[in-house]
């Protein structure tokens, strides 16, 4: 509505400074408690996002309810989209009025202009209903990125620019003279609002980077990636310590960064790794396997040892149990949880994987083998009660695995829990480690969302 109504204006204003349109003070009466509405319904979606997302940390503070609840979303939200309401608030306090009553008549021409930047707005209000709808996969996703690259660009980044050489042009004055003569309404509104504007662009083109970058090469490079087996201390000498480089890395296709939904890779390594007794496969969960609540496991990681904690020298391996906690229990806590995913957690909390542990296997005893149920993905906060650590389901994933594998296939094993413990059978002679394997060597890990 609003670039329709600056085509008509621009297309009618000859006279770039004198000429008027009586649509201009209409829009602007219109816009005022539009833009005012506009602040309240992103934080409905905000709210909203919080609640379906379930694995911010605010969330465990915006689902317990009532004015607690509704204040700590309104508090989430501020942190998050300030300059977007700073925004929306210049626009309904300064903007409008100035427009209003300060310009004396004079500059439809301009403030029409000003319309057309909402050219911009239909491609990135689209682009946040496909990421909404997880689409963000598909061709028609690429193609509204684009063109919302390019109308940004074009409408909001020119925009002050365009209007200071119009300005300039019709003053018959330098360019850079135009900020000494021109209102100080005008450059006031131009000094706020452009920075804005190259901020929110600059989002739109590392979005656009890492989009096309995935276009042109579904494996991330493996520049400078390299795997360490065999290591127990991130800091001093670690005697048993091998390393490899990658030579691909695999991404599941599927993989989703808003819902963390498909939380997996695959890395292989550029060269064979000798199992020593410091350097030891894990199998992997067959399709057919089942962990049932209450299921102990076991998660490893050098990660902080709780929110904001790093670990602390010499950085050693650390090892935490954890039981299994049912799908049901934990989808209302996380109510993005798919079939994909596992959970693992105490009740009241204190135990758990936290942000640096990405990647790490979550594994479980058999009778006569360690079995890996899942992959540290992510999780609200870090051994919050109620609130259980979520890891990509390993058994989900056997089919993938094995088609990413041209030869020498790698072996799954059956897990079937109690509740507390659980038995292991082979489904083949191999036995696939998650962290190295047989020839060629693969290592699953994590598409990291907390690190």
């Amino acid at each position: 509505m609003a670039s329709s109504a600056g085509c008509v204006i621009v297309s009618s204003c000859s006279d770039v400074m004198d000429d008027r349109h009586w649509l201009t003070e209409v829009y602007i009466l219109f816009a005022s408690p539009y833009f005012a509405y506009d602040i309240y319904a992103m934080f409905v979606c905000h709210r909203h996002k919080l609640q379906v997302k379930g694995h911010e940390e605010e969330t465990a503070a915006a689902a317990v309810g009532g004015a607690r609840s509704t204040g700590a979303a309104v508090m989430s939200y501020l942190r998050s989209e300030f300059l977007m309401v700073l925004h929306h608030v210049f626009m309904v306090a300064f903007c409008f009025p100035t427009s209003l009553l300060w310009r004396q008549g004079k500059g439809d021409y301009f403030q029409g202009v000003l319309f057309l930047a909402e050219l911009s707005t239909p491609s990135v209000c689209f682009s946040k209903v496909l990421i909404q709808y997880k689409k963000q996969q598909t061709l028609l996703h690429k193609v509204n990125g684009v063109i919302m690259l390019f109308t940004f660009f074009s409408c909001r980044v020119l925009l002050f620019p365009f209007l200071y050489y119009t300005y300039s042009r019709y003053a018959s004055i330098p360019l850079s003279s135009v900020p000494l003569v021109a209102p100080w309404q005008c450059n006031l509104g131009a000094a706020l609002l452009w920075p804005l504007q190259l901020y929110w662009f600059s989002l739109i083109c590392r979005g656009a980077v890492r989009m096309f970058s995935r276009c042109l090469n579904s494996s991330t490079s493996t520049s400078g990636l390299v795997v360490y087996l065999g290591r127990d201390s991130q800091q001093g000498l670690n005697l048993n310590e091998v390393s490899r480089t990658v030579s691909q890395v695999i991404n599941h296709p599927a993989y989703n960064e808003n819902t963390n939904n498909n939380d997996i890779t695959l890395l292989r390594l550029s060269s064979p790794v000798d199992f020593s007794d410091y350097i030891r496969p894990v199998c992997l969960a067959a399709d057919n396997s089942s962990f049932p609540s209450g299921t102990s496991c076991w998660v490893t990681g050098w990660g902080n040892t709780q929110s904001g904690v790093s670990l602390p020298f010499p950085e050693r391996l650390q090892e935490v149990r954890v039981p299994v906690v049912s799908q049901a229990q934990c989808q209302q806590s996380y109510s993005s949880l798919t079939n994909n995913m596992i959970c693992a957690g105490l009740t009241e909390g204190g135990k758990d994987s936290c942000q640096g542990d990405s990647g790490g296997p979550l594994v479980s005893r058999g009778v006569s083998s360690w079995v890996q149920a899942g992959v540290v993905s992510f999780g609200s906060g870090c051994a919050e009660p109620n609130f259980p650590g979520v890891y990509t389901r390993v058994s989900q994933y056997q089919t993938w695995i094995n088609s990413q594998i041209p030869s020498d296939q790698p072996g799954f094993v059956s897990f079937e829990g109690s509740g507390s413990t659980g038995a292991a059978t082979r489904s083949s002679a191999l036995s696939l480690a998650l962290l190295l394997s047989v020839l060629p060597a693969l290592l699953p890990a994590l598409v990291l969302s907390w690190d």
